[in-house]
């Protein structure tokens, strides 16, 4: 589909471009041959006047060309070399026209492409929860001696997995809707303190269960931003530590200023990310290896991270990942300062 765009498209751009060379040669060509008559004419008509300005008989010249002669030969150079002229542009139109319409089809291309990977990895992510649903469901009811503590196993196990659900649907319609919405228009002044506080306060209960200890490094610094869009930015990366932490162990957070950012920084000591999957861990549903973990009751649908990047851009801020395998993770996010 998009090869042959491309074609037609660097058709269309050739025809306008060579259309338009064409036309200006036309032009180019019609006044020369009018400048060019009038030149000569007067040329031929100064060659018959004597020095004391009478004018000569004409037959009494022996002239070596006419005037029609002269003007034919130079027209027929010009006509030539315009020729010349527009084939070397109609060639290097060519290239220049393919590469412009393949410059201009790329964007589209992979925008394309991106909607199509996007439908395919929801496709999947919707349809394995409804099968594994679906099976669950079709087992119980086929088994005859079934008691009504298999039956709440399997409602609790369908639950578990419609929340799943819930929540990759929910994290679609906010990346849907921040790429609608100009965020920056409910900018405020913000304490990234009372941020990294709110996000606590909303995982204790994960953190407590898991006796993981929060050891805070902050204090009042300000950016300008959305506060509740920050929240859900630290609560993003607070799950992912919470999640990949095993249970008695510490996570870092520090508030801190750097030259004009304000910057955000939690570590973990959890099971970290392998090399391999650093370059994709902000690609949308791409999951690590760790995710598979037993550690892991549920790794989620790999869009924490893409909607936490997408949601630190917006603020003129950028987010950064370091980590091993084994030896926890830092993240590191960079905000304006206020001015």
């Amino acid at each position: 589909m998009f090869k042959s765009a491309l074609f037609r498209l660097t058709f269309w751009y050739m025809v306008i471009i060579i259309g338009l060379c064409i036309i200006f040669s036309s032009v180019i060509y019609h006044e020369s041959s009018n400048e060019l008559s009038s030149g000569l004419q007067n040329q031929f008509r100064r060659i018959e006047i004597d020095i004391n300005g009478h004018e000569i008989n004409r037959r009494s010249i022996a002239m070596p060309i006419s005037t029609d002669v002269e003007l034919s030969l130079r027209l027929h150079r010009l006509f030539v070399n315009l020729v010349y002229f527009n084939i070397l542009v109609g060639i290097g139109a060519g290239f220049g026209s393919y590469a412009l319409a393949k410059r201009n089809i790329r964007p589209i291309e992979e925008a394309h492409n991106r909607q199509a990977r996007f439908t395919s990895d929801v496709s999947h992510e919707l349809r394995t929860p409804l099968a594994s649903m679906k099976t669950g469901i079709e087992v119980a009811l086929l088994d005859k001696m079934i008691t009504n503590e298999d039956i709440k196993e399997q409602l609790n196990s369908n639950l578990q997995e419609v929340n799943r659900m819930e929540g990759l649907i929910n994290n679609l319609l906010r990346i849907s809707k921040l790429e609608k919405v100009d965020l920056q228009k409910s900018f405020v002044k913000v304490d990234l303190d009372k941020v990294v506080n709110e996000a606590i306060k909303i995982n204790k209960n994960r953190l407590d269960k898991k006796d993981l200890e929060v050891k805070l490094n902050t204090r009042p610094i300000y950016t300008f931003g959305n506060e509740d869009n920050l929240v859900q930015v630290i609560n993003i990366l607070l799950d992912n530590a919470i999640k990949y932490s095993e249970p008695n162990k510490i996570i870092e957070i520090t508030l801190k200023k750097k030259n004009f950012s304000q910057v955000i920084e939690i570590k973990d000591q959890g099971i970290g990310i392998a090399a391999k999957d650093m370059p994709y861990v902000f690609d949308r549903f791409y999951r690590t290896e760790q995710s598979r973990s037993k550690l892991v009751s549920d790794s989620g649908y790999g869009l924490g991270l893409p909607l936490a990047k997408y949601l630190v851009e917006l603020h003129n801020g950028s987010i950064n990942i370091s980590s091993k395998n084994n030896n926890g993770t830092k993240v590191s996010i960079n905000l304006p300062s206020m001015k």
